[in-house]
């Protein structure tokens, strides 16, 4: 472990004892979290049309085919009063909600309640990489880091949502990713590659089926836009590098489900009380509904009071003294916060537009702008420790402590073992069985269909070969003495 400024330690190859104890840590929480073997719940909230999706993919990958159409509807959201239409269909590809990036072949070998171990195993690995990433742009010292990577990694808000098997919420695990190279683009306006990177993020965020995170990305962007004078080239670059890379996932959701009219908006945070209990207080899946009947994962963000208290007073010192490149993120960052409150986005979702519009419950926003935040607190809580290192290195390791314990006892309350025996009925079939099928025989849609999957695909491909010719034209071009790297 070698030192930082201030004769701090900071995060370097040769703390890798570290990162390996992290690593084990975060592999053993999911596995107790999801059981020994892991074993996905046949009946239970939204697991029975998460198997669906996986049982399609295993076919597919199994049989090498193109799972255009299946043989049973899929329902993709309960029926619901306010609802416009039940969207059901059996065009699968037109679903964004489903996972298509290159690990699914492991279901080649692998049943599905292991390939969702496995799945989620990565995906953590790629949030720990995040940190780690974070930590060395920040040279933050192992207290911070491990705060951070316990709060980014296991808060509420991802333990609630994959344990009542919203298991398309994969893609937040690249969010530390997402905040790095945002920090990149408002912080090095000369670093040329950061907006090619942050459209390759939201693609992967994409191919993990979280339309809803990758949604709430896109909305940070556009507000960014909105505050960063001086990079707002660089964000509409970034926006369209997105927008590329998309296109083959975009494009079939639209021609299909757009068609059918969007549903109503439901509710963000009631009110403030249930903002702070969402933080702060731990409930399990029986908790009373809540705003217009929503249950409690809807509203979960949990860190603990400690965590909070941190977050609280470090974010403030870097809100209140930042007045550097990185303050054009208070804009955007208070904004999606006070989105996620009451009924304050219903403008934008009764507006159409494309994308935000798709929002109905936006509570489920807040867990960005409440991440980025914990970055940026700790780069502060990190200058104050450096004043006294000893001291209060203890001090936050003792938060470290606090918060782990606390995350811990939030993660048993809603694991698959511990809801298996509270999870309320689920709206959706409990069979699960359902197979790749031929064309549905609804003619011109059918065919408009199959051709946006493939139109869009080759799209995405071409913008995926300029998008690394690009990058390798950029990694070739000589670097400026004294400038940061990209």
């Amino acid at each position: 472990m070698t030192s930082g400024p201030g004769g701090r330690a900071s995060v370097r190859p040769a703390s890798w004892p570290l990162v390996v104890v992290l690593l084990v840590l975060g592999t053993l929480h999911w596995a107790l979290f999801l059981g020994v073997p892991p074993r996905l719940p046949r009946s239970g909230v939204d697991w029975p049309k998460e198997l669906r999706y996986y049982a399609i993919l295993k076919q597919a990958v199994g049989e090498g085919r193109i799972p255009y159409f299946t043989a049973l509807a899929i329902l993709l959201s309960p029926p619901d009063a306010t609802a416009k239409a039940g969207q059901e269909t059996r065009k699968f590809l037109a679903i964004p909600e489903t996972v298509v990036s290159p690990q699914i072949i492991l279901l080649r070998w692998l049943n599905i309640d292991a390939f969702f171990l496995v799945h989620i195993l990565i995906l953590q690995a790629a949030a720990l990489a995040g940190c780690l990433a974070l930590g060395r742009r920040y040279d933050l010292s192992p207290p911070s880091l491990v705060l951070l990577w316990l709060i980014l990694g296991f808060n509420g808000h991802i333990t609630s949502h994959l344990g009542i098997g919203h298991s398309m919420w994969g893609g937040y695990f690249l969010f530390p990713w997402f905040f790095l190279l945002v920090l990149q683009l408002v912080e090095q306006p000369t670093a040329p590659k950061a907006p090619l990177a942050v459209g390759a993020v939201l693609a992967a965020i994409l191919l993990q089926g979280s339309f809803h995170p990758f949604v709430w990305c896109i909305l940070f962007l556009l507000l960014l836009w909105v505050s960063g004078r001086g990079i707002r080239w660089r964000v509409l670059e970034a926006l369209g590098w997105t927008a590329g890379l998309a296109l083959w996932r975009l494009v079939p959701a639209a021609v299909v489900l757009l068609r059918r009219g969007q549903q109503g908006f439901e509710t963000g945070y009631p009110s403030l009380t249930d903002l702070a209990g969402a933080l702060i207080s731990i409930h399990d899946v029986r908790f009373p509904l809540r705003g217009t009947g929503q249950s409690w994962w809807e509203f979960d963000a949990y860190i603990g009071m400690t965590a909070l208290l941190w977050l609280m007073a470090f974010g403030w010192v870097f809100i209140s003294r930042e007045r550097g490149p990185a303050h054009l993120l208070v804009f955007p960052l208070a904004v999606t916060a006070i989105l996620s409150v009451d009924g304050l986005y219903r403008a934008l979702s009764f507006s159409r537009l494309p994308l935000l519009g798709a929002e109905r419950i936006s509570s489920r926003i807040l867990i960005l702008p409440l991440g980025l935040l914990a970055v940026l607190a700790a780069t502060a809580s990190d200058k104050w420790q450096r004043q006294a290192p000893r001291r209060r290195g203890w001090a936050l390791w003792g938060v470290v402590a606090i918060t782990a314990v606390s995350l811990a006892v939030h993660s048993y309350v809603w694991s698959l073992p511990n809801l298996s025996r509270l999870m309320p009925s689920s709206p959706h079939l409990h069979n699960p069985t359902i197979a790749i099928t031929g064309s549905t025989g609804t003619g011109t849609l059918d065919s408009l269909y199959v051709l946006s999957v493939q139109v869009s695909a080759l799209l995405s491909a071409m913008v995926t070969g300029v998008a690394i010719w690009r990058w390798r034209r950029l990694s070739r071009r000589p670097r400026v003495a004294g400038s940061a790297p990209s």
